[in-house]
């Protein structure tokens, strides 16, 4: 029998899967048997927009519901009666709240230089969850947003986005080492994997090794400090990171950039 543990309950039991096998995103719920809910959870909301979180976070209320009734009422419910009386109860609630407040389009956050003297390393990772394959993308720039160097890196085994977003941060924090001269400033787009590194408690997931290499990495370098940014302004290391993917290939560029980056890093500067 499966260790009872909140991932079972609501993603590998039999009730749960066949739950969220009615779900146009049961593709993408990738979900190994040592991952903890909260990793899966942070790596699946890094991924998708609102409305289908919406949905699944109503589905796992319902599915944590029925599993008591279950085994505390003795009453068991079929999936498709599970996943359309959580669909019912999320349509009532969106009735009886008011409708959202109109406001004007907020300006598109864009890439900003670092202070004067200083770099900036922006990083990000991408997951391809059919394959378990991930690429990483780095990009270097100087106070006036003159490039320096960049970098892609193809990662095998990565389990979900979380995964591949913590990776991106180490190679970023290695990277750093080679201007342990210069003030650096790391830009990742994933705010649940800087908070992972920057609590500095213990991480007790499957990625908790990766979590302390970082903290390690951080903590010997005195000038250099982790941010969050917004998708927008992180477009370059989110092409790198995506060329990697495809092209299946480690490579990097110093002083001159690739083509490929070339409309991205002249939209940044702009």
């Amino acid at each position: 029998m499966a260790e009872e543990t909140v991932a079972h309950v609501l993603l590998r039991c039999p009730m749960a899967i066949a739950s969220w096998s009615l779900f146009p995103a049961w593709a993408h719920f990738n979900s190994d048997a040592t991952e903890e809910f909260k990793m899966w959870f942070q790596g699946f909301a890094a991924d998708h927009p609102l409305h289908v979180l919406e949905k699944v976070m109503v589905c796992l209320w319902m599915l944590w519901y029925e599993r008591n009734q279950m085994a505390w009422a003795g009453r068991q419910r079929s999936a498709t009666e599970i996943v359309s009386g959580a669909m019912h109860c999320l349509q009532e609630f969106q009735e009886v709240q008011p409708p959202p407040k109109t406001h004007t389009s907020r300006a598109i956050t864009k890439w900003v230089r670092p202070p004067p003297g200083a770099i900036k390393i922006n990083v990000n990772g991408v997951y391809h969850g059919e394959s378990s394959f991930g690429g990483v993308g780095l990009v270097v720039r100087n106070s006036t947003g003159a490039f320096l160097a960049c970098k892609l890196v193809v990662l095998n085994g990565i389990s979900n986005p979380m995964h591949a977003k913590l990776v991106a941060l180490r190679e970023g924090l290695i990277y750093a080492a080679k201007w342990s001269n210069l003030e650096c400033h790391i830009e990742g787009d994933s705010q649940g994997a800087l908070h992972s590194i920057q609590r500095g408690q213990t991480d007790l997931s499957h990625l908790g090794c990766l979590t302390e290499d970082c903290q390690t990495l951080l903590a010997s370098q005195e000038r250099v400090y982790l941010r969050v940014t917004e998708r927008s302004a992180n477009g370059v290391a989110t092409r790198l990171a995506r060329y990697a993917l495809h092209s299946q290939r480690v490579a990097e560029w110093v002083t001159d950039p690739p083509d490929f980056l070339q409309d991205v890093l002249f939209i940044d500067v702009m």
